[in-house]
């Protein structure tokens, strides 16, 4: 029946039908080409870490088995209560291979680290999965932006009344770049700052500024937007900030009204959860109740799983057919230097020798993730080690990692 209707149609309109479905079976074929790594229980990452595949691949040997070597020597610092320093891992990937593949003991392999920072990062990738539900209609918010107030009533009804005025101009951008003008964790010279940590009265007062014990973190240090008004305020390459923990937890808030469920169910059923995580847990904040993400951080895996978001973040947001973060919005971090904890190397702050796309997560601890979309690499190392290390040792593993890839 479609072919004797088709057969009555002018033959121009034919043949674009054709071409169209030619395009479709094409499109279909090349995504199933395109490797994403299956959940655990479906075989987990592939790995061939031979030495003949490996140079197959480009990369220098011998050079990659020194970097497994010399990430796990770094001195591991204890923090009372959690067993962290008994963990490190290492994961180098190309082309969807694991090639490289380290821990400081077996049990490392399962071991779910806390990533301290890289939640902040985990956060911004979330906002870009809001954001596009939002425009699809599936939220109950109608818009969604970067330029959007994160003091909006709709969804920070707890920041009311502000502690500040000047709170009310502040946008999901400004809490992004660090330039919102929140309490700084410390200044440019590593004076610290940032007051009542896990010493709060309730975590959600201490966010917006209304804890009766530390009401100055709810006072603004600067004007939203003009970080050069405070003295101990950071520039990193040519973007100026204060970096502030407090400007992040405030995400979580928001994202519990914006999607009508808790940050921690948003970011595992339409984040985590699709691309195949095994599972993640919290280093949840006392006293936060329902908060049992804290936005700022707070995220606890496993390295193979961590690298599952960086192979999100390597595919610009998309996981086989499915678009899951809005591109957009992702792009934007590839073309901007103003996102310390998603950091482009566009203005070659990340060094000049590594590629102009190549993306740096970070967190305290010497957990970091150098992601390269152009060379088709994931380079990672998760553990927990005095900030103090942590610096030389992630400058060390770049220097490695450059003589793997060249």
């Amino acid at each position: 029946m479609i072919l004797m209707r088709l057969l009555r149609l002018p033959l121009s309109i034919v043949l674009v039908v054709a071409l169209l479905l030619f395009l479709l079976s094409c499109r279909q074929e090349a995504s199933q080409l395109e490797y994403f790594p299956p959940s655990r229980d479906q075989g987990d990452w592939r790995k061939n870490t031979s030495k003949d595949f490996v140079e197959s691949l480009g990369l220098n040997y011998e050079a990659l088995q020194q970097l497994g070597k010399m990430s796990l020597s770094a001195p591991n610092s204890a923090i009372p209560g959690y067993d962290d320093h008994n963990h490190a891992s290492t994961l180098v990937i190309k082309n969807g291979w694991i090639v490289g593949e380290w821990y400081l003991r077996p049990e490392s392999k399962s071991f779910q680290q806390y990533l301290s920072s890289n939640g902040k990062s985990f956060a911004y990738v979330l906002f870009g999965v809001l954001m596009r539900k939002a425009r699809q209609g599936e939220l109950p918010v109608k818009e969604l932006t970067e330029n959007s107030r994160l003091y909006d009533p709709l969804w920070l009804t707890h920041g009311y009344p502000l502690s500040d005025p000047r709170k009310a101009e502040i946008t999901f951008e400004q809490v992004f770049q660090h330039t919102a003008g929140f309490m700084p964790e410390e200044t440019a010279d590593k004076t610290p700052v940032e007051k009542g940590r896990y010493q709060w009265s309730h975590y959600g007062d201490w966010v917006v500024g209304h804890d009766h014990k530390f009401l100055e973190t709810g006072k603004l240090f600067y004007d939203p937007g003009k970080p050069e008004q405070w003295p101990g305020s950071e520039t990193w390459g040519q973007h100026q900030g204060a970096y502030s923990s407090i400007g992040f937890a405030h995400l979580g808030i928001a994202f519990r009204h914006i999607s009508g469920h808790s940050a921690d169910n948003v970011l595992w059923h339409w984040l985590l959860e699709p691309i195949g995580f095994d599972s993640v847990s919290y280093h949840a904040p006392p006293g936060g109740g329902y908060h049992r993400w804290c936005t700022a951080g707070g995220l606890r895996m496993t390295a193979r799983d961590y690298a599952r978001f960086c192979w999100l973040l390597l595919k610009k947001g998309r996981w086989k057919n499915e678009q899951l973060v809005d591109a957009e919005w992702l792009e934007r971090v590839w073309r901007s230097p103003n996102y310390q904890n998603l950091r482009s190397n566009i203005d070659g702050w990340l060094g000049d020798e590594l590629p102009t796309d190549t993306l740096r997560i970070f967190g305290s601890g010497s957990n970091f993730a150098y992601i390269i979309p152009s060379l088709e690499i994931i380079a990672l190392h998760c553990g927990r080690t005095s900030n103090e290390i942590a610096g030389k040792m992630e400058q060390k593993f770049k220097q490695q990692l450059l003589r793997i890839l060249f």
